[in-house]
């Protein structure tokens, strides 16, 4: 049920008059913010910390054009695509592959300094930490504002490169203190065999509800799509095409009733409509 607050920015935001924005924007604020939460590409879904590397997009003079941070090969075939963000519509004019920070510390951090201050502020040490290492990413958000104060003394809201870097540093704090469990991750339901297991698996409020984004996201883990970004367009455009003969009240959710009805229900269509 009902996708995390928050998340992304950056250029380009679709807006009508008196500033509400439009629902293609509401609807790309609605994808950033569920990858967010689970820290994953919003491209993919797939954690954005694995052996994969990630990347970020640039303008023509290598600076970065927005905050997202995406798997290295997402990025690249969507820029073969279009020269937008996915998420925020920045035009960018290339993919930088973020450094190994192992290699060339400097060069990462460097990458990692959207504004190229030479200090990160509390978001976009968040979203470094989470694309980059393996850390318990709920549990850094609660307790980072507590944390900010021991390295930022003047509270102007700014790590520097050496309070962050420095082997007594922020960074070295988290990565020993804020690291992920090992914990196995349940596979996910088969959708054709298994509707309701699958609903369930997805709705991780206990809502009773789904949103567009959370089926989108979990039917391209169903299908094993994540590194065939022409498939996963596809199947947003099937489910965002479906979508609304199913929500009839235009409240963005599914309940359980919708999804499940045999032959007629949303599970079912999306089934249909993908195996073409």
């Amino acid at each position: 049920g009902g996708g995390g607050g928050g998340g992304g920015g950056g250029g380009g935001s679709s807006s009508f008059g008196g500033g509400a924005l439009s629902a293609e924007a509401m609807d790309r604020n609605a994808y950033d913010a569920l990858a967010s939460d689970h820290a994953e590409c919003a491209i993919c879904f797939e954690p954005l910390c694995n052996p994969a590397p990630v990347a970020v997009f640039t303008d023509r003079q290598t600076r970065r054009v927005c905050h997202h941070f995406f798997h290295l090969e997402c990025a690249q075939q969507t820029a073969q695509l279009s020269n937008d963000c996915p998420l925020c519509r920045a035009q960018f004019a290339g993919v930088l592959a973020v450094p190994n920070i192992q290699d060339d510390e400097q060069a990462w951090f460097q990458v990692c300094d959207k504004d190229g201050d030479g200090s990160l502020n509390p978001r976009e040490v968040l979203e470094i930490i989470k694309a980059c290492f393996p850390v318990d990413a709920d549990k850094l958000e609660t307790d980072l504002p507590k944390l900010w104060k021991r390295w930022d003394p003047s509270m102007d809201g700014q790590i520097q490169r050496d309070e962050f870097l420095a082997p007594n540093g922020l960074l070295a704090f988290i990565r020993s203190h804020f690291l992920k469990q090992n914990v196995p991750v349940a596979p996910v339901p088969d959708i054709r065999h298994d509707k309701h297991g699958w609903f369930s698996y997805f709705d991780e409020d206990g809502s009773g509800e789904l949103s567009v984004q959370e089926v989108t996201r979990g039917l391209i883990k169903s299908y094993k799509l994540a590194q065939d970004i022409q498939s996963v367009n596809r199947l947003r455009e099937i489910v965002a095409n479906i979508w609304c003969i199913f929500d009839a009240d235009g409240s963005g959710e599914i309940d359980r009733t919708e999804f499940l009805l045999p032959n007629e229900g949303l599970a079912d269509s999306i089934i249909a409509s993908f195996a073409h």
